[in-house]
């Protein structure tokens, strides 16, 4: 309270920092995941990677006050390109 009294801008959804926590988990699966396989993406490691990127998204969304409804489409086509590279591809 004493930095906003001062005039220091701080975040007013900081909770969401706490969705980057599952995001960052979902980001370091994904890195062992990798390199478990030797180099190669698995669907394992996709699947963990497109989980991290849409938490990571939905925090943005939150910590800088943006626009679900600017937004929003964009998370629906980033779910959407998940399920089909791991359908898609093989892995």
């Amino acid at each position: 309270m004493l930095l906003q009294n001062l005039g220091a801008s701080l975040l007013n959804n900081w909770w969401a920092l706490f969705i980057l926590i599952p995001a960052l988990g979902a980001f370091a699966n994904a890195w062992r995941a990798y390199r478990e396989a030797g180099g190669h993406l698995t669907a394992s490691a996709r699947s963990s990677l497109f989980g991290g990127l849409i938490l990571t998204l939905v925090a943005a969304i939150f910590l800088f006050n943006l626009s679900w409804g600017l937004l929003g489409p964009i998370l629906l086509i980033l779910i959407g390109i998940g399920i089909f590279v791991n359908v898609a591809l093989p892995g």
